[in-house]
């Protein structure tokens, strides 16, 4: 039975974490030092938390009972696009053991919680904000539960029954200004575009050839600082 919209749009991290920010901040005094403590504490334990349950996800796709199962993935598939981006030239599929693919696309998740944790810590350290910590205490949770790794390996949905769960999956999601049409991602695309138009103009003039250059230099008219010389 599908879910209604409605589920959906509330039950997005950012929607939780926002009123997960708004409710503590009226309850808690963060300008206490013990309080803040007590927060730091807790950001830390969540990354522990979050540590044992991406290694539980590596041994589980690496050594499960369908570890060594075979499936026919493209390349932009297994191994997507930082920015989001669309393969630029067809691909084809090959196969690759469900323990790859389940490997591969968790290195790009840890990447992911890595990266904005090392962020979150910077900016409260930075700032002496609690705000980074409790977005990184609900987002990141929140984003791992979600995953399509953490919901075959710990809740042991079978993804032959559930089609949302059958490799390979679709690429995650990303954020703007990292997203599709973020601006990083616009740019590069724009660079992309100007590398393939210079590499066609690049093989026009080797198509050419030295003797058909050679012609229309030939033919091209004279210049007058050419003809005084002749005089």
């Amino acid at each position: 039975m599908a879910r209604p919209k409605w589920y959906d749009r509330f039950t997005q991290p950012n929607f939780i974490a926002g009123i997960g920010i708004l409710v503590a901040r009226s309850y808690i005094d963060f300008s206490h030092p013990g309080n803040m403590e007590i927060l730091r504490y807790l950001a830390l334990t969540v990354a522990l938390f979050m540590v044992s349950i991406l290694g539980y996800l590596y041994f589980s796709s690496k050594f499960g009972p369908n570890a060594q199962e075979k499936i026919f993935v493209k390349n932009s598939q297994l191994y997507p696009d930082e920015f989001g981006l669309e393969p630029s030239t067809p691909e084809e599929k090959f196969q690759v053991t469900v323990a790859v693919y389940d490997t591969t696309r968790l290195w790009g998740l840890v990447k992911k919680v890595v990266i904005t944790c090392t962020i979150g810590f910077a900016l409260h350290l930075y700032l002496d904000a609690p705000i980074p910590l409790l977005m990184l205490c609900i987002t990141q949770p929140s984003g791992i539960y979600k995953h399509q790794l953490f919901k075959i390996h710990i809740l042991r949905k079978d993804p032959k029954l559930i089609r949302s769960l059958r490799r390979p999956w679709p690429n995650p999601p990303l954020s703007i200004p990292f997203g599709k049409n973020g601006f990083f991602a616009e740019n590069i695309r724009k660079y992309r575009e100007m590398s393939e138009e210079y590499d066609k103009l690049l093989a026009e003039q080797d198509s050419v050839g030295p003797t058909k250059q050679a012609a229309v230099a030939s033919k091209t008219p004279k210049t007058k600082a050419s003809k005084k010389k002749k005089k």
